[in-house]
């Protein structure tokens, strides 16, 4: 769970539904989808059916929901440890001061590396195999 909207790269805003807490209340779910964090090791990975909750405070990961997901979570000697269904190490926390396991996680955006240009030059770059600007000058000369 999120408030983070800008984690998103498409929101399902069909999804809602209410959070209830364990001191009583009750959070609307705006939405859900997935997004891509980078973790410790600097992979990236998806987290799947993240809700949108504007009302957070902090995002919150549920063991319930790892655990539903077939990963895998150990508490021992101070540290949160969570794998993967293929037994890769996803993350490794060490316990705060108050008990509690903070982790750290960078939400990644998507990136479409496709370019467009409209420009003569780059057209002709493009058609040439990307040959060089100064070639294509050159060959420019000759034809």
């Amino acid at each position: 769970m999120t408030s983070s909207k800008a984690s998103f790269f498409e929101l399902d805003n069909d999804v809602t539904s209410m959070v209830k807490f364990g001191d009583g209340s009750r959070v609307a779910i705006q939405g859900c989808n997935t997004i891509i964090v980078r973790c410790w090791n600097g992979k990236h990975h998806a987290l799947t059916d993240v809700y949108y909750i504007p009302q957070l405070c902090s995002s919150i990961i549920s063991i319930g929901q790892l655990d539903k997901r077939s990963s895998e979570v150990l508490i021992k000697e101070g540290f949160l440890r969570i794998r993967d269904r293929e037994q890769r190490l996803l993350a490794k926390v060490k316990r705060s001061l108050n008990r509690l396991y903070l982790l750290d996680l960078k939400v990644e955006q998507l990136v479409c590396l496709a370019a467009r240009h409209s420009e003569e030059p780059w057209m002709w770059h493009a058609r040439f195999g990307h040959l060089s600007f100064d070639a294509l000058s050159r060959l420019e000369k000759m034809v």
